[in-house]
């Protein structure tokens, strides 16, 4: 699921899913997962606190999405700048301790490490794109306490 609280890139991310479903199909046949990859708009920072609730097995309330809306990821790809990763991080953190086979993806900019938590990889991507993204790899066994 990808969120963005800008409209017209979720219409753009949501026309973009669609077109490789149907090449997909026409490629592979009809997978029946179309809900496996979507568009959302909304507050990433509220989504956080939405899953973090769900993860710890708390209700809910006045969040920012329905619970039925709001799968368990088990892989959360970034690409934001330093601010707003130092927003999310530790509802981040608290998700990498709640899910025990979460990843998270950074791309470029990645959590700031610190005494209590260490990337697991990092690499530099350069096939299909133009020039090269430094990805950084974050699970459960960064949690240096863990």
């Amino acid at each position: 699921m990808g969120v963005e609280i800008e409209s017209d890139l979720v219409e753009r991310f949501r026309r973009l899913i669609e077109t490789e479903r149907q090449q997909s199909e026409v490629e592979e046949g009809p997978r029946g997962d179309d809900q496996r990859v979507r568009a959302v708009q909304g507050d990433l920072c509220g989504m956080l606190e939405d899953l973090v609730a769900l993860a710890e097995g708390k209700e809910v309330v006045g969040g920012t999405t329905s619970d039925s809306d709001l799968p368990m990821p088990t892989i959360i790809c970034t690409y934001l700048l330093h601010e707003a990763i130092r927003l999310v991080q530790p509802n981040l953190e608290r998700l990498l301790r709640s899910i025990p086979n979460l990843r998270i993806l950074c791309n470029t900019w990645g959590l700031e490490e610190s005494d209590t938590l260490r990337a697991i990889d990092c690499f530099e991507a350069t096939e299909g794109i133009e020039g090269s993204a430094t990805l950084t790899l974050f699970t459960r066994e960064s949690l240096v306490d863990s």
